[in-house]
């Protein structure tokens, strides 16, 4: 429960339909906490999210700052423009982090912005030259450059695409995907990966031309993750990634949730996720009775899983979850 004495939000003044007086205060770990929760809330009127976003982004160091950059992605998709006031923080936060999947996430978070400054994109410029040492990181940095203005970035994660092995490949693959449709121009390197040997290169691929606007050739991207499903799990070669409710883990995990994204909702697909139910670990059944839930599609193969999923006595959060997404699909 979000603490009202850390963050007043003017309950009296509402229940008499007064205007609402708003504080907003930051001061200790729980404030800061409970600010960025109200942020990805959406709940707050535009001028208490605006200085919400303003004291939280004095945070961006690693311990404090992830629940923070989460907030921020989530309230920028609502809003475009909305972090633009204080992309002199997060750059500045790039500029001095040590950690790596900090660094990924302010990254990600910078391409959630509509605009950067000149000064702000040449200190970013700066440090892509002098961060090389980078493994996942160098790759988002580029993706963040190329959508403000560097397209030669475009041309330097297209190179990667060409290595012999899956790490630098899948993370140039991802970052192009980042940037939608401004990296059309690479559609050309991305469509051979569909054919790649491993199953987490030809997964990445898939996605990240579904995003940049392959949309032409959506039973090839949904064939491709159908057929991944199949094959032994490979870990994903880059972080941190959400896909969904949870981290992507393999490759198996951005398939399951890519075909839904994408709108896959063919018996074919349902009936092949429902069948993985059974012999999966607990967090991927956790994602797949999610997944399920989501597409919506109440099958006979689809409902018998998830009941026998529903009185699983040995997990009680996965009995719990099938159980819900039963009700969600009418099944009480």
């Amino acid at each position: 429960m979000l603490s009202i004495s850390r963050i007043a939000i003017g309950v009296c003044s509402v229940l008499m339909l007064q205007e609402p007086q708003v504080t907003v205060s930051v001061r200790t770990d729980e404030d800061r906490m409970n600010a960025a929760e109200l942020l990805e809330s959406g709940k707050l009127d535009p001028e208490t999210e605006r200085r919400t976003i303003t004291s939280l982004a004095d945070f961006l160091n690693p311990s404090d700052g992830r629940d923070i950059l989460y907030a921020f992605q989530k309230c920028a998709k609502r809003g475009p423009g909305c972090l633009d006031a204080v992309v002199p923080q997060i750059v500045n936060s790039v500029k001095f982090t040590k950690d790596e999947t900090f660094f990924c996430l302010l990254c990600d978070t910078l391409l959630c912005c509509e605009k950067i400054t000149p000064q702000s994109r040449d200190l970013l410029a700066a440090q892509f030259e002098r961060r090389q040492d980078l493994i996942y990181g160098i790759y988002k940095l580029a993706a963040v450059l190329a959508k403000f203005g560097q397209d030669d970035k475009l041309d330097w994660l297209s190179a990667k695409l060409k290595r012999p092995f899956s790490l630098p490949v899948c993370c140039a693959a991802e970052a192009l995907g980042s940037l939608g449709p401004r990296a059309k121009s690479t559609i050309p390197a991305l469509e051979p990966l569909l054919a790649a040997r491993a199953p987490d290169v030809r997964v990445v691929a898939a996605t990240a031309l579904w995003r940049i606007g392959y949309k032409d050739k959506r039973d090839v991207i949904e064939k491709v993750l159908r057929e991944s499903l199949a094959e032994d799990d490979e870990e994903v070669t880059f972080v941190p990634t959400y896909h969904g409710s949870v981290p992507a883990a393999s490759h198996s995990d951005i398939a399951i949730n890519w075909l839904w994204k994408i709108g896959d909702q063919s018996a074919e697909t349902t009936d092949l996720l429902a069948s993985m139910l059974r012999d999966s670990s607990r967090d991927r059944k956790l994602h797949l009775i999610w997944v399920l839930a989501k597409i919506g599609k109440p099958t006979e193969s689809v409902l018998a899983a998830l009941r026998e999923a529903s009185v699983d006595q040995m997990n009680a959060l996965v009995a719990k979850a099938a159980q819900r997404a039963l009700q969600t699909l009418g099944q009480d």
